[in-house]
């Protein structure tokens, strides 16, 4: 378990738990309905890639402001919910989450594409060195 000064919350079929730190939260994740995040692109793309449903927090103070790029891109596509501090009451008591779209299946081919042809292109270059 991990460690936290928070305690945990249960009502009803609502369970909340907090960690200040933890080494891995898959377990976690994997028994979640519905994951609660920040907008870390890992965060996201790996609760996406298990199937859940997300609310996305994402931290607004960041230089460039991309938790808010990204979070605000996969929700135009239906994939997330976008929360604030703010706001998280509403968000969440709202149930637009649960209208969320599952992501299209993961499609490596293109990119095999372009690693392949630069590749191709390294060992021409290579050959003609020679």
């Amino acid at each position: 378990k991990g460690k936290s000064r928070a305690t945990p919350v249960a009502r009803g079929r609502l369970r909340v738990a907090v960690y200040e730190y933890k080494p891995s939260l898959q377990e976690d994740m994997a028994a979640a309905d519905l994951i609660v995040s920040h907008a870390g692109a890992g965060s996201v793309m790996e609760s996406l890639r298990m199937g859940k449903k997300l609310v996305v927090v994402a931290n607004q103070a960041l230089m460039d402001n991309h938790q808010m790029e990204l979070a605000d891109a996969m929700a135009a596509r239906g994939l997330v919910d976008v929360a604030t501090p703010d706001n998280i009451a509403q968000v969440m008591g709202s149930g637009r989450y649960k209208q969320l779209k599952s992501p299209p299946p993961l499609d490596l081919g293109p990119m095999r594409e372009i690693v392949m042809k630069s590749v191709g292109e390294l060992k021409g270059s290579e050959k003609k060195k020679i």
